[in-house]
């Protein structure tokens, strides 16, 4: 199909000469440089203007087919992130507050602000020309700054009356004649209306698809995508405005390698908090990291190392969010008799001396169930002791092929190449994204390199970031927190903060953590 340009926009600056059609621009002849030139500035321009208009598009559907609309937001149809996004950004900003001279990028930036804070920051974008990392830096220094009135501390409003304070704002009532009546900011009001509205979403979807037999998976899949990425954007508004879920967490906590045990580190943090967990805990009875008696791995067997990972895994499961996933990279030991490891001299000295025993061996009279020179099965036990017995949902076991790992020196078995990633969560819909893995796959076999980063920074067993970035952009919704109690040399933070995801980990001996 021919569409020419000028009959079909409403701007003259977004004409473009000649014919355009899905695949090609048709150019007429005896075009001067400038007008050339000019067609490329147009057609940046285009660039922009489709975010925008597929926004007003999505949010048309909304407003005039209710929850049919959802159904172009289809992962397999290749958009749907970006979709997503524009839509969330033209809800946000009102057709008066866009600047045609302020880039998209920018505009997602003061998206999440009040329509007085975006114009404020749109104006001095436009006027001082700020960049995207300008204008985000001068936002967290806005948002820094005391509040214009003070707030009641403290007030929290339980969730039993949540849909009714959602009942009243659609019924016409000002969210600040609530957040007045309540005792609270507007801004926390708003976050109880998004996460309700989401939890309304996710419970319509659910019904749904019970009650509409043709309805496919798929299109299942995608409402919850969406309403957990709404309910994702709710609580990151509530943690920057420092009430609701994220006002327990203190601002050093985030996006910094705290140094501290997993368990009490956890403790301390608030239920819900974090949207995905990807870590790898110390080995049993492989390297010693630190002399620290609380240092997981050190265990005298391997019941009670799975017994203490269990209840490190039970607290992690606290920490997330519902719906919320869990990658756990956790490798074997095969089982040994005191005195007779015959590695390399370092890897020596790093192992527990309390863990390498077998047949009887042992000073404390325990023994392992497994023969001497057999894989103790130590993934496997913690799965089984989680899905058994905790309520955890095994939904994977990723095959990490280990790529220019070193070759081990045996000859009565074959080499290892591979460790398991347990793949686990609560949830019997959890959030995964198969959309950004489409170019990679979306197979549970892995296939990357071993890590080198942490080496430099005194760490031994950094995680490639591949493998970490993979997990990141499937399971965690933008926006969202991820969190990684054995964080080591940082590689997890790391890979966080160039995906545009906060952060929230510690470690015993954490490594020198790269800015």
């Amino acid at each position: 199909m021919t569409l020419p340009v000028e009959r079909t926009t409403g701007d003259p600056g977004l004409r473009l000469p000649g014919v355009v059609t899905a695949t090609s621009l048709q150019l007429p002849e005896g075009l001067s440089f400038t007008e050339w030139e000019a067609v490329g500035r147009t057609l940046d321009r285009l660039r922009e203007s489709v975010h925008w208009w597929r926004g007003d598009w999505l949010r048309y559907g909304e407003r005039t087919y209710g929850e049919r609309y959802s159904r172009v937001l289809d992962p397999g149809a290749g958009t749907y992130q970006t979709l997503a996004n524009d839509a969330w950004v033209a809800g946000k900003i009102g057709l008066s507050l866009r600047r045609e001279n302020v880039p998209w990028s920018h505009h997602k930036e003061i998206a999440p602000l009040q329509p007085d804070e975006q114009a404020a920051f749109l104006d001095q974008t436009e006027h001082h020309g700020w960049s995207v990392r300008e204008l985000r830096e001068r936002i967290r220094q806005h948002k820094r700054l005391p509040p214009p009135a003070p707030r009641a501390p403290g007030v929290k409003i339980p969730e039993d009356q949540w849909q009714g304070i959602l009942d009243r704002v659609d019924a016409g009532e000002t969210q600040a004649s609530l957040a007045a009546e309540y005792g609270v900011s507007e801004a926390r009001i708003s976050g109880i209306v998004q996460t309700q509205r989401a939890a309304v979403r996710r419970a319509a979807a659910r019904l749904k698809a019970q009650q509409d037999p043709t309805k496919s998976h798929r299109q299942a899949h995608a409402e919850r995508l969406a309403a957990y990425e709404e309910a994702a954007r709710a609580r990151e508004q509530e943690a920057e405005e420092g009430e609701g879920e994220g006002a327990g967490v203190p601002a050093p906590l985030y996006d910094a390698v705290c140094p501290a045990d997993a368990l009490s580190y956890l403790r301390d943090l608030p239920d819900g908090i974090a949207h995905l967990c990807v870590t790898s805990p110390p080995y049993w009875a492989k390297r010693q990291y630190t002399g620290d008696p609380l240092e997981l791995g050190r265990e005298p067997d391997p019941d009670d190392y799975v017994r203490k990972l269990v209840e490190i895994v039970d607290e992690i499961g606290r920490v997330l969010a519902p719906g919320a996933y869990l990658f756990l990279n956790l490798g074997d030991t095969y089982a040994s008799q005191p005195g007779r490891y015959r590695g390399d001299e370092d890897r020596r000295r790093g192992i527990s001396e309390l863990a390498i025993r077998a047949n009887g061996t042992a000073l404390d009279g325990r023994v392992l169930d497994v023969p001497e020179k057999s894989l103790v099965g130590i993934p496997w036990r913690v799965a089984l002791g989680l899905t058994l017995r905790h309520g955890w949902r095994c939904a994977n076991v990723v095959c990490w092929v280990k790529e220019g790992a070193a070759r081990e020196n045996v000859h009565d078995r074959l080499r290892q190449q591979w460790e398991p990633i347990l793949v686990l969560t609560k949830a019997q819909h959890a959030y995964l994204n198969h959309e950004p893995l489409r170019d990679v796959g979306t197979g549970d076999v892995w296939d990357m390199r071993v890590g080198r980063r942490g080496e430099a920074a005194g760490h031994y067993a950094p995680f490639p970031e591949e493998l970490v970035g993979r997990a990141i952009a499937a399971a965690c919704p933008p926006g969202g927190v991820v969190l990684d109690p054995f964080a080591g040399s940082g590689t997890t933070l790391q890979v966080a903060r160039r995906m545009g995801r906060r952060f929230l980990g510690c470690d015993l001996s954490p490594g020198e953590v790269a800015g």
